[in-house]
């Protein structure tokens, strides 16, 4: 099967002619997440730890910039892609490049979780899921809807000029005071996730979009946890209409023989 990307996965790994990533201090998110990964490997926390919050920031106003209203926007962000063009900015010479980046990865992760939910707080149910994809899909299609001046942003760097920073401005309290009370921002992400896996899930099923055993399964386990978490009925029946379909086909025989 083909693996297939749209344009918003090749402008964040940096495959698109019409979106370059843009750098914090000199460097993209990926050479900032390589670069992580090497100080691991030499026991420099405190620059691995460093490059690891650049990357963060990086990656989160890159994804920000490909942000557009109107209809659900989405992508898949595997795993294996995101190590393959690490791969590329490692030494040749490296012989674990797996293991290094597992633990850089992970951590990245963790890193842009944080800022994500910083930003958006109805975000904090969805972060802690395991599905990474399934997160910056929803942030994607909620940065359209937060409160104006808040998001991150691409600044001049004021230690390192001619070079670019990102800053991060969060809701003010009042703001964060409101979504808690409505509980809009939490029911709309939870939209934003069942929509995000009705289209994935769909997609798979076409044989537009390939997903690995393990992820199908992070997929399972993740809808088990929003069905739970639901409180619309709407939400709830979406999320539970994607998690029979993954059932269904993981169940499924690889090949089945013609019946006449």
């Amino acid at each position: 099967m083909i693996r297939m990307r749209n344009h918003i996965e090749a402008a964040l790994l940096g495959l698109s002619r019409a979106d370059e990533l843009r750098t914090v201090g000199g460097y993209n998110w990926i050479q900032h997440l390589a670069m992580a990964a090497l100080l691991d490997d030499r026991n420099d926390a405190a620059q691995a730890w460093l490059h690891s919050k650049s990357a963060a920031k990086s990656f989160v106003a890159s994804l920000q910039l490909l942000s557009r209203p109107g209809p659900r926007q989405w992508f898949h962000l595997s795993d294996d892609a995101v190590m393959d063009r690490y791969r590329e900015y490692m030494l040749k010479t490296f012989s674990t490049h797996a293991g290094l980046f597992d633990t850089a990865y992970a951590r990245f992760k963790s890193d842009v979780a944080a800022v994500m939910t910083e930003i958006a707080p109805q975000l904090g149910r969805l972060a802690g899921s395991g599905d990474f994809s399934m997160l910056v899909n929803v942030y994607l299609n909620t940065v359209e809807r937060l409160p104006d001046g808040v998001g991150v942003y691409f600044v001049h760097h004021e230690q390192m000029p001619g070079f670019t920073d990102v800053a991060i401005y969060p809701p003010s309290g009042f703001q964060r005071f409101i979504g808690k009370v409505r509980e809009t921002g939490v029911a709309s992400a939870m939209d934003e996730a069942a929509g995000y896996y009705a289209i994935v899930v769909s997609q798979h099923e076409a044989g537009n979009l390939e997903l690995s055993s393990g992820e199908l399964i992070q997929i399972e386990e993740t809808l088990t946890g929003l069905i739970c978490d639901s409180r619309r009925q709407e939400t709830a029946g979406s999320l539970m209409q994607s998690y029979h379909n993954v059932e269904t086909g993981r169940a499924a025989p690889k090949y089945a023989a013609p019946r006449f």
